[in-house]
């Protein structure tokens, strides 16, 4: 259950990231941090070949760590959303504090253990090839996916105020499974039962939540076209 809620939690960090991205009104300070990332990509490639399952699953099995993970992204989660609604603010011309404005460029730090655990996975996978050649495909594979992700969200959503409204999303889903995850390596009082199958409950929750969010992106993107093409031709 830990495993599942960790790699969800890092599945979130890549699309709060990306997502972030497509908010920054400096292009340059993106590349800026595209470049930190492949960067850090190529100097942990070292730490990374010297991991294995059983490495990860020690990680898992430490409570302590995790314990100090779950703090960290549920600080992170509650940063995005204060984040997120002086977005809102600000978007709509309400008074905000001058200095939050530089917010807009955290990109979050779940992503970088989140980068670290895909590039040690990657490296157990590709057998067979030179580490320090891997390094640099990855160097430059990670910050490309990352780009893709912020090109796909700018086209399926290019108002800038639903990109807010699915960064609070994302980072309510974080704060959820932060707590779940926080339940369970303080063994808190809960009832095994609800434990046992809360994983797949949240799995179908995470998944319908991100189909009917889609859709509705979708379908708001469509009756726009509609009625800015009836205001046009009208």
């Amino acid at each position: 259950m830990v495993e599942t809620l960790v790699i969800i939690l890092f599945v979130l960090a890549m699309a709060s990231c990306s997502l972030q991205f497509t908010l920054f009104p400096l292009r340059r300070i993106m590349w800026g941090c595209l470049a930190g990332i492949a960067i850090y990509v190529y100097l942990m490639y070292s730490r990374a070949i010297e991991q294995s399952y059983s490495a990860f699953l020690e990680i898992l099995s430490d409570s302590p760590l995790m314990t100090d993970f779950a703090v960290v992204q549920v600080i992170e989660a509650i940063g995005g959303l204060l984040i997120s609604i002086f977005l809102i603010r600000f978007h709509y011309n309400e008074p905000v504090k001058r200095y939050f404005r530089f917010l807009v460029y955290f990109p979050g730090i779940i992503v970088f253990p989140s980068i670290f655990y895909a590039e040690s996975y990657l490296f157990l996978q590709v057998p067979g090839i030179n580490f320090q050649v891997l390094a640099i495909v990855l160097a430059i594979a990670f910050p490309l996916f990352l780009l893709v992700g912020k090109w796909l969200i700018t086209s399926l959503i290019p108002e800038f105020d639903l990109r807010l409204e699915l960064k609070f999303g994302i980072h309510i889903i974080q704060l959820v499974c932060a707590v779940i995850l926080s339940v369970v390596l303080f063994r808190l009082p809960v009832k095994t039962a609800a434990l046992s199958v809360s994983v797949n409950q949240l799995i179908a929750l995470l998944t319908t939540v991100l189909l009917f969010t889609a859709f509705g992106m979708l379908w708001y993107n469509f009756r726009m076209k509609r009625l800015n093409n009836k205001y046009k031709n009208g």
